[in-house]
C-alpha cells in the first residue's frame, strides 16, 4: 500500500508541476471513460485554476511544493527538473481538465475513476519506466490497446493508452477496459449529460439521483429511524439530474445550477411553486443585509410527500395551534423575508417577513393566538415592539419604524431609501437570495461584539466580500455570484489568501 502509494503521489505531484505552466482549454473527447453507472462526476480544468489563482506567485504554496518535491526518488529528480523547465516532458495533457467520477453502487464502498489526458505517450511511457525502475514491485503489462500498471494493491488500477489515463478504485471496476470504452458504453450516453460534457468552467459537476433511493433507505436503516422523504417522493427522484459549475472570474465567482426534473417530480414543483413579483421589495430598506422573496402556491401539497410519522407530527402541531390545510393554504403569492439595522433600536435586528394571502383568514387566525380583540388591521406584539399588519391582502409582520414609514398610509410603499430599484432588489425580482457583507460589517450592535476573536475574524473576512445573490430564473434553473470588493484581481486568487490569512490568525 505504501509502495502504491508512493507512485500515485509522484505522478499527481508531476502532474501539478506541468499544471504551473499551462493557461488554455480545448475540448476534451477523453470522457468515455467514465462508467455508465456513474453517480457523481467532477470536471476540474487545473491549468484555468492554477493560472487563476495565480500560485506560482504564493510563496506559501510554493514552499509546500518545494518540500513535498523532497518525496520524489532520486532517480526521478532529473525526470522532475525537465518537467520543471518544460511541462511538456511529462507527456499528460495539461490543458485538459481532470475529470473524476464516483460510483454509488456500492454505498459501503464507493468507486472512484479519475480520467486525465495524455497529448504524447511516448514521454508519458518514459516517465513510468523512471518509476517502475525505482519500484520493482510495480511493473507495465501490455494488454490490448493498452497498457496496465500493475500494483500491489488489486483495488487500484492504473491504465493509459495514446490519449488518456485511468485511474480506478474499487473490486469490480476496471481501468483497461475503461481506457478502451466507447461513448455509447459510458456516462455519455446519459441524455442530461450534454451540459456538463462541453463546459469549459474552472469547476463543474454531474449528479445523477438514481442511486439516492438506495442510499436513504441505508442511512434510515443504520439510525433505526423512518425516511423523512415519502416512498413516492424518493421515486419521482430517481429520474433527476443536477449539473452544476462554478468560474472565477475578475472580482466575482459565479456559479450555475441546472435541475433535469423527472416529470412527475416537475409535476410536484408545479403544485406549490410560483415565480414572485416585486410588491413587496419597497419594505428592504438600503441597509438590509439579508433578503429573500419566494412565491407559492397550495403549502398543503408539500406535506403529502412527506412520511406518515412526520405527517402525523405536523398535524398534531397544527391541531395544537387550531390549524388546518385551509388556513395553511391560505399563503398565497410572495414571501419576502429582510433582516437589517433597527433604526429605533440598534441592540436588535429589524426583521420583516410579508406574506401575500388569498384573504384575511391566516391574519385572524394570528390575531386568535395572540389573544387579540381588536377589530383593527394592526396590533403589536407586547414587550416585543413589532407590529402584525393586514394590508391589501398582505400580511406584515414588522417593526414600528417599517410600519409608520410603509404601512400606516393604508397602502404598502416603500422605504425612503430601499432595494427595490437597486440590484439586489432585481435578483429578488427573479426570486431567490441576498446577502449584503458591507452592511454587515456596519451593523453596531456586531462592531460592538467584534471584541469576541472569532467574530472579529468574520468581521475582517466579510470587509473583503461585496456580496452574495442567489437569483432562480425558475425552479430548475438558478444563478448564485459572490461579488469581491476588490475589483481588480481574480477572485480565486483572493479567496486564497483570505483563506490563508484567516487561517493563520486562528
Amino acid at each position: 500500500m505504501k509502495k502504491m502509494k508512493s507512485l500515485l503521489f509522484s505522478i499527481l505531484l508531476l502532474t501539478i508541476v506541468g499544471m504551473f505552466s499551462a493557461c488554455t482549454f480545448e475540448k476534451e473527447n477523453y470522457l468515455t471513460s467514465l462508467p455508465a453507472q456513474s453517480s457523481v462526476v467532477f470536471k476540474f480544468n487545473s491549468a484555468q485554476l492554477i493560472t487563476k489563482s495565480n500560485l506560482t506567485n504564493n510563496p506559501f504554496v510554493n514552499g509546500m511544493l518545494m518540500q513535498a518535491a523532497q518525496s520524489i526518488p532520486e532517480s526521478l529528480k532529473g525526470k522532475y527538473e525537465e518537467i520543471m523547465n518544460n511541462p511538456n516532458e511529462s507527456g499528460i495533457d495539461i490543458q485538459k481538465p481532470i475529470a473524476v467520477a464516483v460510483l454509488m453502487d456500492n454505498l459501503q464502498k464507493p468507486g472512484i475513476v479519475s480520467v486525465i489526458a495524455i497529448n504524447n505517450v511516448n514521454k508519458f511511457d518514459d516517465l513510468m519506466k523512471g518509476v517502475t525502475e525505482t519500484k520493482p514491485s510495480i511493473t507495465i503489462i501490455e494488454t490490448d490497446n493498452a497498457k496496465l500498471i500493475k500494483l500491489p494493491d488489486d483495488e487500484f488500477s492504473i491504465a493509459y493508452n495514446d490519449s488518456r489515463i485511468v485511474m480506478a478504485y474499487g473490486q469490480n471496476i476496471n481501468a483497461v477496459s475503461l481506457v478502451n470504452q466507447k461513448a455509447d458504453e459510458s456516462i455519455l450516453s446519459h441524455p442530461n449529460f450534454t451540459d456538463f460534457a462541453a463546459s469549459d468552467k474552472d469547476c463543474s459537476m454531474f449528479i445523477d439521483y438514481a442511486w439516492m433511493t438506495e442510499l436513504m433507505a441505508e442511512v434510515q436503516q443504520n439510525l433505526h429511524s423512518p425516511a423523512s422523504i415519502s416512498p413516492q417522493l424518493m421515486e419521482y427522484m430517481k429520474g433527476m439530474s443536477i449539473y452544476g459549475s462554478l468560474n472565477f472570474e475578475t472580482g466575482k465567482v459565479v456559479g450555475d445550477m441546472k435541475i433535469y426534473p423527472s416529470d412527475a417530480f416537475k409535476n410536484y414543483l408545479e403544485e406549490f411553486y410560483m415565480k414572485p413579483t416585486d410588491k413587496l421589495i419597497g419594505l428592504l430598506p438600503t441597509d438590509c443585509y439579508l433578503g429573500f422573496n419566494f412565491a407559492i402556491k397550495n403549502y398543503s401539497q408539500c406535506l403529502k410527500y412527506i412520511n406518515e410519522e412526520m405527517r402525523q407530527q405536523v398535524d398534531e402541531i397544527f391541531n395544537q395551534y387550531g390549524l388546518s390545510e385551509e388556513i395553511i393554504d391560505n399563503i398565497h403569492g410572495d414571501i419576502l423575508m429582510g433582516v437589517y439595522q433597527d433604526p429605533d433600536n440598534a441592540m436588535i435586528p429589524g426583521i420583516v417577513l410579508a406574506i401575500q394571502c388569498k384573504n384575511r383568514t391566516l391574519f385572524n387566525k394570528v390575531k386568535e393566538l395572540m389573544m387579540i380583540t381588536t377589530e383593527s388591521n394592526m396590533f403589536e406584539i407586547p414587550n416585543m415592539g413589532y407590529c402584525v399588519t393586514y394590508i391589501d391582502n398582505v400580511l406584515v409582520i414588522s417593526t414600528k419604524a417599517l410600519y409608520n414609514q410603509c404601512l400606516a398610509s393604508g397602502e404598502i410603499k416603500a422605504w425612503d431609501k430601499s432595494w427595490k430599484n437597486t440590484s439586489m432588489g432585481q435578483i429578488l425580482k427573479k426570486g431567490g437570495i441576498a446577502i449584503d457583507f458591507q452592511a454587515i460589517c456596519k451593523n453596531s450592535l456586531l462592531i460592538q461584539m467584534s471584541g469576541n476573536k472569532e467574530l472579529a475574524m468574520m468581521l475582517s473576512i466579510f470587509k473583503q466580500l461585496e456580496t452574495l445573490t442567489m437569483q432562480m430564473e425558475s425552479m430548475q434553473e438558478s444563478q448564485t455570484e459572490l461579488i469581491l470588493v476588490n475589483k481588480d484581481k481574480n477572485a480565486l486568487e483572493q479567496l486564497i489568501a483570505i483563506g490563508i490569512g484567516a487561517a493563520m490568525t486562528r
